[in-house]
C-alpha cells in the first residue's frame, strides 16, 4: 500500500501528522480498528497485525509518532484533546468496528511517599484515558451497529504490587470499567473486554537489571517474555468474537488466585 503524509497544525507549537492510505474511508467493505498507544511496542505490533488481518488500522499516539494507515496525535488525559480524537474519527471512518486501548504508564512509588500529582497523572493516564476514550466513541459504535472495544490491562491490577499503588489501583478501575460497559453496551451490539498481557521487551522493562526480571517472573508458571505477536493474534481474533463480552483475558503462564 502506497501512503503519502502531511503536516497539520492544530494549534500554536501543536502538530499532527496525518499518514492516509489509499483505501478510501467510506468504503463498507474494509472494517476499521481504532489503537490507541499505536506509538508504543505493543500498539505498533496492533497496527500491523489489524493492518495485516483486512482492517484499516487509525493509529494514535501522543509524543511520537504512531503506526497506521490513518495517524493522529493527542493527549489522551485531556477532555478537550478527546473531542478532537472524536471528530478525526468521525472525519476518517464513518464506520467503526474496534477500538484497542493501549495508552497507559507508571509512576513506580511507595504509596506513603506518592505525591499527589505522582497519583492523579497514574490515573489520568490509564484509567482517565480509558473513559474518556470509552465515554467519546460509545456513539460512533452503536451508530455503526456495535463494535469490540479492547482495553489493555495489567496483573498489577488483578494483585496489586509493591512500589505500583497507584497503577495497580488504576488497571484495577479499567478491569471493572470494562465489565461495567459490557453490562451496558450489550443491548447496543457493543463488546467490552480487557486483556493483561504478559511481560515483553519495552522501555518500560529495559531498565530493569536481570534480578528484577527474575522476581517479575516469579509467579509464572512458565517464566519469561511472553511473544508479542502470539498476543496481539489474539486481540485480533477477539475483534472478530461476536459472543464474547465482560471478560479477561491473561495473556501468559501467570495465574490469578482465586476470589473467596
Amino acid at each position: 500500500m502506497i501512503f503519502h503524509e502531511r503536516l497539520v497544525t492544530c494549534r500554536p507549537k501543536r502538530y499532527v501528522v496525518c499518514r492516509m492510505s489509499l483505501v478510501p474511508p467510506s468504503n463498507p467493505s474494509v472494517p476499521n480498528a481504532l489503537i490507541l498507544g499505536a506509538s508504543g511496542v505493543l500498539g505498533r505490533a496492533l497496527a500491523v497485525a489489524f493492518r495485516n488481518a483486512g482492517y484499516r488500522a487509525l493509529g494514535t499516539g501522543f509524543r511520537q509518532v504512531p503506526d497506521g494507515d490513518e495517524v493522529f496525535q493527542f493527549d489522551a488525559t485531556q477532555t478537550l484533546e478527546i473531542a478532537r480524537l472524536a471528530a478525526w474519527v468521525e472525519r476518517v471512518a464513518p464506520k467503526l468496528d474496534v477500538i484497542v486501548h493501549a495508552i497507559g504508564g507508571t509512576h513506580d512509588q511507595l504509596v506513603m511517599r506518592m505525591s499527589d500529582q505522582e497519583w492523579h497523572k497514574t490515573l489520568e493516564q490509564n484509567l482517565g484515558s480509558a473513559f474518556r476514550v470509552a465515554r467519546a466513541m460509545w456513539g460512533h459504535l452503536a451508530a455503526g451497529g456495535g463494535g469490540q472495544m479492547i482495553f489493555v490491562g495489567s496483573w498489577a491490577g488483578r494483585t496489586g504490587r509493591g512500589g505500583q499503588g497507584a497503577y495497580a489501583a488504576a488497571k484495577a478501575g479499567v478491569i471493572a470499567l470494562c465489565q461495567s460497559m459490557a453490562r451496558e453496551g450489550a443491548g447496543a451490539g457493543i463488546r467490552v473486554n480487557c486483556v493483561v498481557p504478559g511481560y515483553f521487551p519495552s522501555p518500560m522493562t529495559t531498565g530493569l537489571t536481570p534480578e528484577a526480571l527474575a522476581r517479575l517472573g516469579a509467579d509464572a508458571v512458565k517464566p519469561g517474555f511472553s511473544n508479542v505477536e502470539e498476543m496481539v493474534s489474539f486481540m485480533v481474533h477477539l475483534a472478530g468474537m461476536r459472543g464474547v463480552t465482560g471478560q479477561v483475558f491473561q495473556l501468559d503462564g501467570r495465574i490469578a488466585p482465586a476470589l473467596s
